[in-house]
């Protein structure tokens, strides 16, 4: 998670299969446009897309 983070070669897969703490962990601390992306669209519940996309946001 910290790579992406960082925005440091991660893969969308490693963000898809985590598990749901893991991704809204990833929502509530900084992160890369990317993997916000990623995780608004993708994300393993309705709880983590909601939650990046208030992170993209800025809200």
């Amino acid at each position: 998670m910290g790579a992406a983070a960082r925005d440091e070669g991660w893969l969308e897969g490693e963000l898809t299969s985590a598990s749901d703490w893991l991704q809204r962990r990833a929502c509530a601390e900084p992160a890369a446009p990317a993997a916000l992306a990623v995780l608004a669209e993708q994300g393993r519940t309705r709880r983590v897309r909601a939650a990046a996309l208030r992170a993209r946001e800025g809200v």
